[in-house]
């Protein structure tokens, strides 16, 4: 009880709503953040996205390499 002696409901209040901002203040900053990663992420996504574009490409252009290959050798044993 000593505690609240020489309080005012006045500053009991302001001691609250400064508390309320700092919170405030705190999540803002913490979903400021959160919005930075967010950005970050979907440039990673976007990089990683073009690379699979990329390495889809490529094994489509190789697909059936093997074989053409080995028609190519037994073309040329033919002809040898």
């Amino acid at each position: 009880m000593k505690d609240l002696e020489g309080l005012t409901m006045t500053s009991i209040l302001s001691s609250l709503s400064g508390t309320k901002q700092k919170n405030l203040e705190k999540e803002q900053k913490e979903a400021e953040e959160a919005a930075l990663r967010l950005e970050e992420a979907k440039g990673v996504l976007e990089q990683v996205e073009k690379e699979l574009q990329s390495v889809d490409s490529e094994v489509r252009r190789l697909r059936g390499s093997k074989e053409k290959y080995e028609t190519a050798l037994k073309e040329k044993a033919a002809q040898m």
